[in-house]
């Protein structure tokens, strides 16, 4: 079947087809053809049976590289704080009596939306505090798999959230306190800091600020690239919220990153999941073949949203991006189309340049006003220089 539009049954199928094996699944197809719909259908569908206490998974973690993803924001409903206007402050999903609603700790939302109609970049890092709170109820933790990411974005091993909070609704002014974390040594120094994340599940505290540390200097949540805030709570969140048998989605996770970590992060996130839970599915919806190539064969499924809908084996962790483009996204080269049009016409007046030299310079000409440098070991290198050389024999 060739898909350009999925209804409801059809994501039904295609969930129900996904292999029953934990691993990385990952989606493809055009733009529009349902990806991000694929990624809310089975987030809805999941929490669904979470609400009727028929739980698949222990817990439900979405993740976005986007800010207009399209997960659920149901669950989220607000108490009345009829009493302060400190709500302004904290998306819907803080006022919900948290310690006490296992259904709202089931599903660990981690994208940039606050609610339905705003959005901000900080919602992430402060939904990350109550998966916190959970991690500091145990004696010690230690997160190596985030530490090591850390060092490789060249980062130290150290998180600090700056909090703004009240300690009750009629008090106006804030008062403002540091929480400091070292990703291999989080004992219980910071118990005092428990306090304030009580705050936060009451609806009394705010995130401020997040700092990470670069060779110990102190950098700014607002200072970092989108591309590092992307990644880092990528790992963060992941590193306290997973726990038994989880879905974790994630929806165009190549936003904003580097090739090099386009490649490293799905394979990083995957050792952090099957760390900590042995039967649990990562599922990525994305455009990049780079994200697929870093994905390793032995766990990873792959489906073309656009071909027969078919979940297959990968075979292309290591595959070159060209490879890649071509096999799974059907684009039979990576190069821009109007510069290989200009690059075949002159090809073909090259052919017939003897009889037809100043149709061949024509061409020549505007392929070398492209102004285009190949590498030696590009395919095109040789044949390049062949056209460029003919053309200056003519001009003689």
């Amino acid at each position: 079947m060739f898909f350009f539009f999925f209804n409801d049954s059809d994501f039904n199928e295609l969930y129900e087809k996904m292999p029953n094996e934990s691993g990385v699944y990952i989606v493809t197809g055009p733009n529009g053809c349902g990806k991000s719909r694929f990624l809310s259908h089975i987030s809805s569908s999941i929490l669904e049976k979470i609400k009727n206490g028929d739980k698949e998974y222990n817990r439900l973690i979405c993740l976005s590289g986007s800010v207009s993803d399209k997960f659920p924001q149901d669950m989220f409903r607000k108490y009345s704080k009829s009493s302060s206007d400190y709500s302004n402050y904290i998306s819907e999903y803080e006022y919900f009596d948290y310690k006490e609603n296992d259904k709202i700790r089931d599903y660990a939302y981690f994208g940039k939306q606050r609610n339905k109609t705003n959005f901000t970049e900080l919602a992430p890092f402060q939904r990350l505090m109550f998966y916190i709170h959970d991690m500091n109820e145990s004696q010690e933790y230690e997160v190596p798999e985030v530490a090591d990411f850390f060092n490789y974005i060249g980062l130290d091993p150290v998180i600090e959230f700056k909090v703004a909070f009240k300690e009750s609704v009629h008090q106006f002014e804030e008062r403002f306190g540091s929480i400091r974390m070292h990703l291999l040594d989080m004992h219980l120094r910071q118990a005092d800091s428990l306090d304030w994340l009580d705050l936060f599940r009451k609806g009394l505290a705010r995130l401020s600020d997040f700092y990470v540390s670069k060779r110990g200097k102190k950098i700014g949540f607002r200072n970092l690239s989108s591309g590092e805030r992307s990644s880092i709570i990528s790992m963060l969140s992941l590193a306290f919220s997973v726990r038994g048998d989880c879905i974790v989605l994630y929806d165009e996770p190549e936003n904003s990153l580097h090739p090099e970590w386009q490649l490293e992060i799905v394979a990083r996130m995957w050792k952090l999941i099957s760390k900590y839970s042995e039967n649990s599915k990562l599922i990525v919806a994305t455009h990049s073949p780079l994200i697929i190539s870093g994905s390793r064969n032995s766990y990873t499924h792959v489906l073309d949203m656009k071909s027969d809908g078919e979940w297959r084996p990968s075979e292309m962790y290591g595959n070159t991006p060209g490879a890649i483009l071509k096999e799974q996204f059907g684009v039979d080269s990576p190069r821009s189309r109007a510069f290989l049009l200009v690059f075949q016409e002159c090809l073909d007046a090259y052919v017939v340049r003897t009889s037809k030299p100043e149709e061949f310079m024509e061409k020549a000409d505007r392929l070398a006003n492209l102004h285009v440098t190949f590498h030696e070991e590009d395919a095109l290198y040789l044949p390049y220089q062949t056209l460029m050389n003919a053309r200056e024999e003519l001009k003689q």
